[in-house]
């Protein structure tokens, strides 16, 4: 019996001695797994902090405001005087900066007017905000931009013919919009009789008549939005402001308002950032005609300086201006003079410089006059709103085609292809060379 006591004794001793070693090594584990749950919570604890610190700092970050498009775009001379900033400030009531000379500056000097939004410095064509999100909106390719067909055509009207640039093209597709009623207005640029331009809103042919050809002057064709002026007749242009134009266009509210844009790719580019945000103005632009562009001038060096004191022409007696080769100047009479580009190269407004685009390349329809037949414009059909524009005009026998057999067509497809290329190419190399030394 003691025996057995003993035995029993024995196991006991030794179920208790193994009952503790196994409450040990769970006890053992169970440590080392809330070491681990603590230590993951600590990891995302410390994420946590980290993630609110960085909200944090987003908050903090300071906006890029109308100061900073002084200091990085104005005051530098880089401004395209396009008058977005303006508009945008305008038009969502803020109204803090104005046009002055073509320069954007604070209408009050005491700056407090500002909200400091930073939407002047987002959707500036200077600056690279929004760059990202318009070439994946307009599929941009290298150098001449992403299009559907590439064209020559001319307008079919005897009058536009008389006064266009070229082939009468732009004028024409914005009669058609206005003559179809597809448009209530067309923002384009008007020329006064000492050749000085500025943005107007036309209604009709005849007021859009005034606007045919170029001036190679820039106008803040943007600032608009904030200073109308609508051509109330062929001679007439009167300051109004935005309820002028909601009465005039019959529309209870601007917003709804159906206007084509005609402008340099500065001006699109300002146009383009706002539509891809969705921002007023833009929304009221439903087709976008833009213009080639290798340069502007300033108009007291080109029109006084250089025509009427070096070349002793009267400003008067100018009829149109345009350049191929060279800078060919039309007179009146019919005659025409030929200067070479080198020696108005003076008179090019310094902000054109920085300029990357030549070929316009965020518009429905790009329009120029280089590498054209005679009397013609070349004509890059970009997007679905241009193909359509274009074929309604063509069908409806606004304009014409250029007709040529298919050899011909494909040489001149060719000529016209490289030429464009290689001015886009200088252009973007210009513009990248002369940023790249403003930064040092």
């Amino acid at each position: 019996m003691e025996i057995l006591d003993l035995l029993d004794e024995i196991i006991k001793i030794i179920k208790d001695f193994i009952r503790e070693i196994f409450d040990y090594d769970v006890k053992k584990d169970r440590k080392k797994e809330i070491i681990e749950i603590k230590k993951e919570m600590g990891e995302i604890k410390k994420e946590r902090v980290e993630i609110i610190e960085k909200k944090d700092e987003i908050k903090m970050t300071e906006v890029k405001t109308f100061k900073d498009l002084e200091n990085e775009v104005i005051k530098p001379k880089i401004c395209a005087s396009c008058g977005g900033c303006v508009s945008i400030c305008a038009i969502n009531n803020i109204n803090a900066i104005k046009m002055k000379n073509g320069t954007p500056e604070f209408i009050e000097s005491d700056e407090q007017i500002c909200l400091e939004c930073g939407l002047c410095y987002h959707f500036c064509p200077r600056t690279t905000s929004l760059n990202t999100q318009l070439t994946e909106a307009y599929a941009c390719k290298d150098p001449v931009g992403s299009y559907k067909k590439l064209t020559w055509a001319q307008t079919t009207d005897p009058e536009i013919l008389k006064v266009c640039q070229d082939g009468g093209i732009v004028t024409s597709l914005v009669k058609y919009l206005l003559d179809t009623k597809k448009v209530d207005g067309a923002i384009v640029n008007i020329a006064t009789s000492n050749w000085k331009s500025f943005p107007t809103i036309v209604t009709s042919s005849d007021q859009l008549l005034k606007s045919a050809g170029t001036r190679y002057s820039i106008t803040s064709s943007l600032n608009i939005f904030k200073n109308p002026k609508i051509a109330s007749s062929p001679d007439k242009y009167d300051d109004v402001d935005i309820p002028s134009i909601i009465e005039l266009l019959e529309l209870s509210d601007f917003d709804y308002a159906r206007l084509a844009f005609v402008g340099c790719p500065c001006h699109v580019t300002a146009v383009r950032k706002m539509q891809v945000r969705k921002i007023r103005p833009a929304n009221t632009i439903k087709y976008v005609i833009g213009l080639f562009c290798m340069e502007n001038f300033t108009y007291t060096d080109l029109m006084k300086k250089m025509f009427e004191q070096k070349l002793n022409l009267s400003v008067d007696n100018i009829k149109k201006v345009n350049i191929k080769k060279n800078f060919l100047i039309t007179l009146k009479d019919d005659t025409v003079k030929e200067v070479p580009m080198k020696e108005v190269e003076g008179a090019i407004r310094s902000n054109c410089l920085f300029c990357p685009d030549f070929s316009n390349v965020y518009a429905d329809i790009s329009v120029g006059g280089i590498a054209a037949p005679q009397n013609h414009s070349t004509v890059f059909i970009r997007t679905e709103q241009g193909e359509q524009l274009f074929a309604k005009a063509l069908s409806e026998g606004f304009i014409a085609e250029y007709r040529a057999t298919p050899e011909n067509i494909s040489k001149l497809r060719e000529r016209s292809l490289k030429i464009i290329n290689r001015m886009s190419n200088v252009k973007t190399e210009r513009a990248s060379k002369n940023l790249q030394e403003t930064k040092r």
